[in-house]
């Protein structure tokens, strides 16, 4: 039997220079359906009838945008957003798939040039502040259940 683990990485505009209309929307879930979203339907059967899911793990995604007050970052905005609602399983029903339970924020280090990570860089408390935007986003979207929060 074979096993296989998808690992997309997904990015906004910020990342990939692509408009907002590109990394968001219908176009967004027609790309990530087409790419993964089709391969872990809830009723997916072979030719021989039997079930196969196959497990995707977004690996890398994210933002250096603060989705909550970030008016110059409207792309990335509407791509986590979007993404979010996808990963939950709530696009339109043309997108069902089983809902990603499993994900990675890309990054947690704060020397990543592209999403600045979850924390600073900044010194003196290098990698120590935490930026809670991002934190926020991931326990309201994605269902992350922080360390300091109990019986989630």
């Amino acid at each position: 039997m074979c096993w296989s683990v998808q690992a997309p990485h997904i990015y906004g505009p910020s990342v990939t220079g692509q408009t907002i209309a590109a990394t968001s929307g219908s176009t967004l879930f027609d790309r990530l359906f087409r790419s993964w979203g089709s391969k872990s339907p809830a009723a997916n059967l072979n030719l021989a009838g039997i079930q196969q899911n196959y497990g995707v793990v977004p690996t890398e995604f994210g933002s250096d945008c603060d989705v909550y007050t970030g008016a110059t970052c409207a792309g990335d905005q509407a791509y986590l957003a979007d993404l979010a609602t996808f990963l939950r399983n709530e696009a339109a029903s043309s997108y069902n798939h089983n809902p990603g339970r499993l994900w990675f924020w890309w990054s947690w280090n704060a020397n990543s040039g592209d999403t600045g990570g979850v924390v600073t860089g900044a010194r003196p408390n290098a990698w120590y502040s935490i930026k809670w935007y991002k934190v926020r986003y991931l326990a309201e979207n994605l269902g992350l259940c922080p360390w300091y929060k109990s019986g989630c």
